[in-house]
């Protein structure tokens, strides 16, 4: 790719790529760095406050993968007050108990957030799909937020992904009898409170009992030690293995049966028959070919889902399309900042501020709510200084 300019004023097209994560956990999700990049990317944690403060005035571009902790937050206003333009990389799907009832949200320091990305403090967001981003800038409306999507290697496994097949829409079609008909999983944090704890149990409950009494060859993968317990009860002759990867996991069952989370995109994405066990009232922010609770007629939709219906299973790739990007996120990143995207990062506005201030109250205590205002009069007055050549 040719040397391009980033920015009309600055004398080093290459300037650094400020990733607030170790490379490991950034590289889950959005991939191996390419070589051609490897000297531009440096992987700082939040900690690390002196040599990030040193490299601030070298980046091209901040990037941070959690949306509430104010440790992170503090380095993205810093850097944002600076002159280098922010990014924040959604790093899964989003759920509605997920975005509105998400303990992270009481944490010190997260109080301006009315939800889940809501409001954004970044000057761009990578989201893992079209439907994803649809929502987030629905919530953030008006605020100059520059948005991309990216092929999330956490969810868009590559392994090889063994199915009953006959559609041939599988990657080994020829695998026709894995050892069990269903997986029965759920997200490893998949209830926030009592009431939901409670709503879940039901649900797990009746699902495993129809499953016991249709004597399907069950593999039950439940990290959480009550859930697993009550499914346990129902079921003592399935097999419960939480050990290995969700794909190997996938690799042995048929079908999955699921709470809202990253694997059922994850399932789909293989292109497994795929059902949301229902316990909350909350809306879908993705589809899936089956939706299984008190209302179901469970037998049928077993039947179903091991015939792999093919309207449903149409509609299943359909919602990958919608909610899993294919781009690959360092070209895309390459492209928009060669394109000379972000020159500077977006104006402040009033939810910025606010939010600003509740992180300079959780990071600096006392003195910060004393000296906010004063810091951010001074911080602004830099930041309208000429970019650095």
């Amino acid at each position: 790719m040719a040397t391009t300019t980033f920015h009309p004023t600055c004398s080093n097209p290459a300037r650094l790529l400020l990733v607030l994560s170790s490379q490991r956990a950034f590289e889950a999700f959005a991939g191996p760095v390419p070589d051609r990049l490897q000297e531009r990317y440096v992987f700082l944690k939040p900690d690390q406050g002196a040599r990030i403060r040193a490299l601030l005035p070298e980046a091209r571009l901040v990037l941070s993968q959690s949306y509430p902790r104010p440790e992170l937050n503090r380095w993205i206003f810093e850097a944002r007050r600076g002159g280098a333009p922010t990014l924040l990389l959604v790093d899964g799907p989003l759920e509605w108990s997920n975005v509105f009832a998400n303990p992270s949200l009481s944490q010190p320091g997260a109080g301006a957030a009315r939800a889940l990305f809501d409001p954004i403090v970044h000057d761009a967001v990578a989201t893992i799909g079209d439907a994803q981003t649809r929502f987030i800038a629905s919530t953030n409306p008006n605020r100059n937020i520059l948005y991309m999507s990216y092929a999330n290697h956490r969810i868009r496994t590559d392994a090889a992904s063994p199915a009953a097949n006959a559609s041939g829409h599988g990657q080994q079609a020829d695998v026709v009898d894995p050892p069990f008909d269903f997986l029965l999983t759920t997200a490893r944090t998949a209830a926030f409170d009592d009431p939901e704890r409670a709503s879940l149990d039901r649900a797990l409950v009746a699902c495993a009992t129809a499953l016991a009494e249709s004597r399907h060859r069950t593999l039950v993968r439940i990290f959480d030690e009550r859930a697993r317990r009550t499914v346990e009860r129902i079921m003592p002759d399935a097999t419960f293995d939480a050990t290995g990867s969700f794909l190997d996991a996938l690799t042995r069952c048929r079908g999955v049966i699921g709470t809202p989370s990253s694997v059922l995109l994850e399932a789909m994405h293989h292109d497994r028959p795929t059902a949301t066990l229902l316990f909350r009232d909350g809306p879908l922010f993705y589809s899936t070919g089956w939706l299984l609770g008190g209302f179901s007629d469970w037998r049928a939709s077993f039947a179903a889902m091991l015939a792999r219906d093919p309207d449903r299973m149409a509609l299943q790739r359909k919602s990958v399309g919608e909610n899993l990007s294919e781009l690959d996120f360092h070209e895309q990143l390459e492209g928009l900042l060669g394109g000379h995207a972000l020159p500077t990062p977006r104006p402040f506005d009033a939810l910025d501020l606010e939010f600003e201030n509740q992180v300079l109250r959780q990071v600096a205590g006392f003195r910060a709510r004393l000296f906010a205002p004063i810091y951010r009069a001074l911080r602004g007055r830099r930041s309208i200084r000429p970019p650095r050549a």
